[in-house]
């Protein structure tokens, strides 16, 4: 029986957590993405943290008026794409993009909090494009593109949020003790990612 070496590779590569399909690509963010941005963060904002908020977060005061305060951090978020692509703020955005339907299908916005952290402000994906690898490779794809780091850190949502949990568990992130600062708002867990040792 002959082995077909050439199929085993792709299918390795189909399971491959680090393969991406071939029409996705991903790049720094452009002012042309910036309409683009705002549509995808208004797409998960209202198909995932709505629900998100309204499960795990009904005993915060915050989430009163949810529908209101979402649209202002959609305001406030389209702000922020913007200085941050003309780079007037310390946020760096790469996105994941469609060529085939020229569709922006992820983005991922850091920061360099200090010389060897890089901290993992937003990540999204677009709900029809989950589970193709597109949000690991956009966190391998930032954190390339700061060579002297030695730490990928991360603060997700804590409540009623076990699938993004479960997704940084998966590419490599451990939960640690949270620094105090945030531990009176009761809202994040604090993951962090060792890269390499410290020099």
């Amino acid at each position: 029986m002959k082995i077909n070496y050439v199929l085993l590779t792709l299918i390795f590569l189909s399971l491959s957590s680090d393969a991406l399909p071939e029409h996705i690509k991903i790049k720094p963010a452009k002012k042309d993405d910036i309409p683009a941005l705002c549509k995808l963060n208004r797409s998960v904002e209202f198909e995932y943290f709505k629900p998100l908020y309204q499960k795990g977060y009904q005993h915060f005061s915050g989430t009163k008026n949810l529908d209101e305060r979402l649209e202002k951090e959609l305001k406030q978020n389209k702000q922020w794409f913007k200085q941050s692509i003309h780079n007037n703020n310390d946020t760096t955005i790469y996105v994941a993009q469609d060529k085939q339907k020229n569709r922006l299908t992820g983005m991922i916005a850091v920061y360099q909090n200090n010389k060897k952290t890089l901290e993992i402000v937003l990540l999204l994906v677009e709900e029809n494009y989950r589970k193709l690898g597109i949000g690991r490779a956009l966190i391998n794809y930032a954190i390339k593109q700061f060579p002297h780091i030695s730490t990928c850190i991360v603060y997700p949502l804590k409540y009623a949020n076990q699938k993004t949990l479960q997704f940084y568990k998966s590419v490599g992130f451990k939960e640690h003790t949270i620094p105090k600062e945030y531990k009176k708002e009761d809202l994040y867990v604090f993951y962090k990612k060792k890269l390499r040792k410290n020099k």
